[in-house]
């Protein structure tokens, strides 16, 4: 399970050993976010290309958001009654493993006929400065502290809503995620005297929260799929909020072979990205 670019990384995809049966789906290997896959990408249709909502401003980006796998993970999923639940835990990522022990993913989902409704959540937290030391002489005997230690840690935390509907040719999708990311500073003094003690501190040194929203909008026509969808990234206490929308269609010419065509437009404050595109798309 260990490699040299563990936690989160697009670069690395699903490799994985595991067992299925009725009692649900074990999974342990480098594998797909719960958070990532519910809702998620999989609202996307325009998903790996220049107008996808993920990196534009329509749904979270980075640890444990829409770009993500896990390595060094173990997954368990269940189904029953229309309920799925998935949960997926790194139990160690030590060595040059971008995360630490204790991030995990989880996603509940309920499904009947043409509704679907989840929730979603993911944490992540881990070393990002190494720890600096304060050495003090032995004044043990005056109880004066011996030692001070301060790590700062980064901290991430997202969740997710949203759901889904089907009406007749029309499919509407939409979701809400609230990251909150954090830096705190651990700070842990040694003190002396009789009885020495250790004492360890978190201070919260910085926070900060972003809502994410997204709503999009399908229509099967025969072989074609119009596809049109927007979203929004918003910063609390920042300036300019980032928005998103792009529109376009698919015709499906096989079961494999489909054409794609669209356009995109991403604006934050005074600043717009935008992109068209025109492409043929064969699933091997």
């Amino acid at each position: 399970m260990e490699t040299t670019l563990s936690d989160v990384n697009d670069g690395i995809r699903e490799s994985y050993v595991g067992l299925k049966d009725n009692w649900g789906t074990l999974m342990i290997g480098s594998l797909k976010s719960p958070f990532k896959y519910t809702g998620g990408v999989t609202y996307d249709p325009f998903v790996t290309t220049f107008l996808q909502a993920r990196s534009n401003g329509g749904m979270s980006n980075g640890v444990f958001g829409s770009h993500s796998f896990m390595q060094n993970s173990v997954s368990y999923a269940v189904e029953a009654a229309g309920v799925k639940a998935w949960v997926a835990y790194s139990p160690d990522e030590s060595g040059t493993a971008k995360g630490s022990k204790g991030d995990y993913t989880a996603s509940l989902k309920y499904k009947i006929k043409a509704f679907e409704v989840f929730g979603a959540a993911a944490h992540d937290d881990q070393t990002v400065a190494a720890a600096t030391s304060v050495n003090y002489a032995d004044l043990s005997a005056t109880g004066t502290p011996l030692s001070t230690t301060a790590s700062t840690l980064g901290q991430y935390d997202s969740t997710k809503v949203g759901g889904a509907v089907n009406l007749g040719p029309v499919r509407i999708t939409l979701q809400s995620e609230a990251l909150v990311s954090k830096t705190l500073s651990k700070v842990t003094t040694q003190t002396g005297g009789l009885a020495p003690t250790v004492k360890t501190t978190d201070i919260l040194t910085g926070k900060t929260e972003t809502a994410v929203s997204f709503v999009g909008v399908q229509v099967k026509l025969d072989k074609c799929k119009l596809i049109a969808q927007a979203g929004q990234t918003a910063v609390k206490d920042a300036a300019d909020k980032t928005g998103y929308m792009a529109a376009g269609l698919f015709h499906q010419f096989s079961k494999n072979t489909s054409a794609l065509a669209g356009i995109m437009s991403s604006k934050t404050g005074d600043v717009t990205k935008g992109a068209s595109s025109v492409g043929l798309r064969i699933v091997f």
